[in-house]
């Protein structure tokens, strides 16, 4: 009788035990802390296509900061370069780097010169922090096309008054080849087998008295006797500008002077610059490989039976 009783205390005090833990008293967890997962934001540069030109003093070079916070605790900053789409590791910012200053919060800036292996590619750079949780967030930024500077010349081109075929010595003729852009003969330039680097000639007639054409489309066919039969096809286009203007461009702005290409009108013949005894006559032309020029006559003169066409000419490369 007395197990009995035993057993039934037993029951009683499991009984008391369950109940107390059923009646919500007992001390509950702490919640799990979430994971706040980084951020990182462009703090400064530009947001657009950047038009670089190498070498410029404004545009010779990408300007731009990132900042990234890591609350969780940072483990790294990588600094990727993306051309034509293929990321490289362009510099890697962890705890042990010199330029980590501890925190959670690391600024980055990005000083990166332009160079001619950046030349028509698809250039841009992408910011990866990772925290302590091995969480990641991405931004890509500082996308950028990147061109070259232009060359400039003074040139001076000849045409005899009345014209005359046989005197091959003249430099009627306007040559664009790399970095050299000058009036040239037919005597030089058979030497030289230049007759695909010619992009004008300078000649007269009654109907448009002095003017500039694209061997193309020049009405004097004997000034081209020795040419192939496929000629350059350089369009020219008149402009509103005015001297000092003119001079206002530098090498650097190889994009002004495209955009001023694309913005201006035809002539009534594109392939022809009329009246270039205009001085300070301001013209843009194309060639027929895609490169821009601006032009102004800044001179013009007939001396002992020559007319004489001076120009100064800024081009891309």
């Amino acid at each position: 009788m007395k197990t009995i009783k035993l057993i039934y205390v037993f029951m009683a005090l499991a009984l008391v035990g369950c109940s107390k833990d059923d009646d919500g008293t007992a001390t509950p967890k702490e919640p799990v802390a979430q994971a706040i997962p980084p951020t990182i934001a462009l703090k400064s540069g530009s947001t657009d296509l950047f038009p670089g030109v190498i070498g410029a003093p404004q545009k010779g070079s990408l300007q731009h900061t990132v900042e990234a916070e890591a609350k969780d605790g940072f483990k790294s900053l990588e600094i990727q370069k993306v051309v034509d789409g293929s990321a490289t590791s362009y510099q890697v910012i962890d705890e042990n780097s010199a330029e980590y200053a501890g925190g959670n919060v690391v600024a980055y800036t990005l000083n990166y010169i332009f160079k001619e292996e950046d030349l028509g590619k698809d250039l841009s750079f992408r910011a990866i922090v990772t925290d302590q949780n091995d969480a990641k967030v991405t931004l890509d930024f500082a996308q950028a096309e990147v061109k070259r500077p232009m060359i400039t010349a003074n040139v001076m081109m000849k045409a005899a008054v009345p014209l005359n075929p046989l005197a091959i010595n003249i430099p009627h003729y306007l040559m664009l080849r790399d970095d050299e852009c000058l009036g040239i003969s037919l005597e030089d330039i058979d030497e030289k087998q230049l007759y695909d680097q010619i992009i004008g000639v300078f000649s007269l007639n009654d109907g448009s008295g002095f003017y500039l054409a694209s061997p193309n489309t020049l009405l004097e066919a004997e000034l081209l006797n020795l040419f192939p039969e496929e000629k350059a096809t350089t369009k020219f286009k008149e402009l509103e500008l005015t001297a000092d203007e003119f001079e206002a461009f530098t090498i650097y702005e190889t994009f002004e002077v495209e955009d001023l290409f694309a913005g201006a009108a035809f002539n009534a013949d594109p392939e022809k610059l009329e009246l270039v005894s205009e001085v300070d006559k301001v013209f843009t032309f194309r060639t027929d490989e895609g490169r821009i020029g601006l032009g102004r006559i800044t001179g013009f003169d007939i001396v002992n039976g020559e007319a004489i066409l001076d120009l100064e000419i800024i081009v891309t490369q």
